[in-house]
């Protein structure tokens, strides 16, 4: 936003070494108890290009999120900060996983399900992952050529 658009609305990403390590000892433990579905860092594109990925990579599971109100919405879904991971966990697991997140001090939240199928935002359906599996495979080519 910065550069692209002359915005001075975000600082760059906040980076502690100490809370990274938090985080990857809680998902080490996740991992050791065979807790974890899948897991995904957030980086490039944000949480929502984290969530198409992972449903790329699904044979076309959706998911179902709701973003928060103190956040604008656009940084909710967008935004590229440090030391994130969406992980998918078993419904029975989901207190064990924030469970282990609060003992190692990591900041945990439930911000929705995996759906068999379609991408909804705050209630808001934006139909299945294949209709944007083309565009997200094809777009690139199309305005290179």
């Amino acid at each position: 936003m910065k550069r692209v658009h002359n915005l001075q609305l975000s600082e760059a990403p906040y980076f502690d070494l100490n809370a990274e390590s938090a985080l990857i000892k809680s998902l080490e433990q996740l991992a050791d108890a065979k807790m974890l579905q899948s897991a995904h860092d957030i980086s490039e594109g944000g949480l929502l290009a984290c969530l198409f990925e992972k449903a790329l990579a699904s044979d076309s599971l959706g998911f179902d999120i709701q973003t928060y109100k103190n956040i604008r919405k656009d940084a909710f879904l967008f935004g590229e900060g440090q030391g994130r991971v969406v992980v998918s966990v078993g419904t029975s697991q989901v207190q064990s996983v924030l469970d282990i997140a609060k003992n190692n001090h990591v900041p945990a939240q439930i911000i929705g399900t995996v759906q068999k199928t379609g991408l909804k935002i705050d209630s808001e359906e934006f139909g299945p992952i294949e209709k944007w599996a083309d565009i997200y495979y094809s777009t690139l080519g199309e305005k290179l050529n």
